[in-house]
């Protein structure tokens, strides 16, 4: 199923089989509104909209380009969107911030509910007396593998000090830089935000396809 954390790439599908939960087919699916269409060889139905009862495209996020136009919508937290939708149903304000699988840090004083941008820190533990600073969290869209690749071709701009960097992500992201000799963890964390991809910043265009016409919402 590959990684989201070092951008190892899944299986081609044909090598992949997966089973719908109880909770994905009692949420997200409603064949009581759902209209099918015959498959291209008329043997069997398809499902010609997937009409779910939460809103997939806050869950999951959308990123997508065409002629003159593109979007970008970031996932959220799956609680926190049913709350939201609750809420709405109500007519209830409501406030719903993107959430991450990634985990990181994010600033979301210019989200702008979701017109605007959101800048993400990795997170990092800082170890003074070892003389380390341990990555345990990524940006949203980043992999391991292009943050260190990022990391090491600053520490050859001299941008940053750092000797060693080792890699001991699995499940979650783990990457020790060992810092050179004498180097303040401290200035060296900053140095490593400004300079590298452990801190983004992304832009977001919220548009949509409703009633055949793109539109931002």
């Amino acid at each position: 199923f590959g990684n989201i954390l070092t951008g190892d790439p899944a299986a081609a599908v044909r090598y992949i089989e997966a089973r719908i939960l109880p909770f994905a087919k009692k949420v997200l699916f409603s064949p009581e509104i759902t209209k099918y269409i015959p498959s291209y060889d008329g043997r069997n139905q398809e499902v010609e909209v997937f009409r779910a009862k939460l809103p997939v495209i806050l869950l999951l996020g959308a990123n997508g380009i065409s002629v003159t136009m593109s979007t970008r919508i970031l996932p959220h937290n799956p609680i926190e969107v049913i709350e939201a939708v609750k809420s709405a149903i109500k007519g209830e304000l409501f406030t719903l911030y993107p959430d991450f699988q990634t985990g990181g840090i994010v600033d979301v004083s210019e989200y702008n509910d979701g017109k605007g941008k959101v800048t993400i820190r990795s997170k990092v533990t800082v170890d003074e007396k070892g003389g380390r600073l341990v990555i345990e969290e990524v940006p949203f869209g980043i992999t391991t593998d292009e943050l260190i690749a990022d990391i090491d071709r600053n520490v050859r701009l001299g941008k940053i000090k750092i000797s060693n960097i080792n890699d001991f992500t699995s499940h979650s992201a783990n990457i020790e830089l060992v810092l050179s000799r004498g180097a303040d963890p401290n200035q060296e964390l900053k140095s490593l935000y400004a300079y590298t991809k452990a801190e983004t910043s992304i832009s977001l265009s919220p548009i949509v396809i409703d009633n055949n016409r793109p539109r931002e919402m």
